[in-house]
């Protein structure tokens, strides 16, 4: 179980979405001015794992 986590963790960082989180992470003001929607990222980030569905 913990490598398939550790796959999927590793996987995300360097997808778009996983791209998307860290920015609105860091600097949420900064990612909404280059065009991240950040509440649809922070619905997907919190949400996606329950409802099967990413960006």
């Amino acid at each position: 179980m913990f490598i398939i986590v550790f796959s999927f963790a590793r996987w995300m960082e360097g997808h778009k979405l996983g791209y998307y989180i860290k920015a609105v992470r860091d600097r949420q003001e900064a990612a909404e001015s280059l065009g991240v929607n950040s509440p649809t990222v922070k619905l997907t980030a919190l949400c996606g794992p329950f409802s099967g569905s990413t960006t």
